[in-house]
């Protein structure tokens, strides 16, 4: 069992870890009994593209090795900067492959618009604004009200 939860900020992660791994404690308590084969064997994956400050260096190894409730796989920005270092951090879970081939990982956010749903030109407009780190919905609107 794994339960996966993704932080805007390391900040977020490091505040808000105890309370996801309560939900997912609670959850397995809910559909698991003690009897069934694995029940003690749940993940709890946190991750975030935040970057830890000088001064919390010590805290992941802590949160990584408390394996009181599940054990925890942590991975910050630092840890998670391409597909592959994402596959690395899940590794211990499955073996996973990797199915999607990417000639160039900097180009996923180019792909991004014909990936999902919706008008790509609002798509492009919303990568666009992240990448240039621009307020995301100031240029939506002007996109939407020209």
């Amino acid at each position: 069992m794994v339960g996966v939860v993704a932080y805007e900020t390391w900040t977020d992660l490091r505040r808000s870890w105890p309370d996801a791994q309560s939900s997912l404690s609670d959850l397995i308590s809910d559909h698991v009994t003690k009897a069934d084969p694995k029940s003690w064997e749940a993940y709890l994956v946190l991750l975030t593209p935040g970057v830890i400050g000088n001064e919390d260096r010590l805290e992941p190894q802590l949160i990584r090795s408390d394996t009181n409730r599940v054990r925890k796989i942590l991975a910050t920005g630092d840890e998670l900067r391409s597909i592959s270092n994402v596959e690395r951090v899940l590794l211990p879970l499955l073996p996973l492959t990797t199915e999607v081939s990417v000639a160039d990982e900097g180009n996923l956010l180019d792909r991004l618009p014909d990936l999902l749903d919706g008008d790509p030109g609002v798509v492009r407009v919303i990568v666009d604004a992240f990448r240039k780190q621009e307020p995301i919905l100031e240029r939506l609107h002007q996109h939407i009200n020209p």
